[in-house]
């Protein structure tokens, strides 16, 4: 699908993929303790009305997390994108924080603007395509 992404981008042009962060889920399965991961709980909890401290509340979270009530199809990590990216052909790979952008004048819209108490969760990379035409 990347390598569609960079055919169809015109030379230059920049893409951005902003997912959940499989790593955090990764963490929150295996019960770290950590302020992300605390974040992470507490926000699913005020969002979705979830117990807190119900033993299933991190299964629940993860699970959400990945799967997204259907709208995310695959577990991945900011470096997995990063090798992903260069490996269909992008240039310039950059990961960075959901808040911010180098290759689009303004941040590109998310889910962030409606829940930014989420900013956490995500993982967030950008790349261009080579300035001259495909091979």
């Amino acid at each position: 699908m990347l390598k569609d992404y960079r055919r169809l981008l015109r030379p230059g042009g920049a893409i951005r993929v902003v997912s959940p962060d499989a790593l955090l889920v990764a963490d929150i399965l295996a019960n770290v303790k950590s302020e992300r991961v605390a974040a992470q709980l507490d926000f699913d909890a005020k969002i979705h009305g979830w117990d807190r401290l119900d033993e299933k509340h991190r299964w629940r979270v993860a699970n959400r997390m990945a799967y997204q009530f259907g709208q995310h199809h695959a577990l991945l990590s900011a470096s997995l994108m990063e090798t992903l990216l260069i490996e269909s052909g992008f240039v310039d790979v950059v990961k960075m924080d959901v808040r911010e952008t180098r290759y689009f004048e303004t941040v590109p819209t998310t889910h962030f603007e409606r829940f930014p108490e989420s900013h956490h969760e995500v993982f967030t990379v950008e790349a261009r395509t080579p300035d001259v035409g495909l091979d």
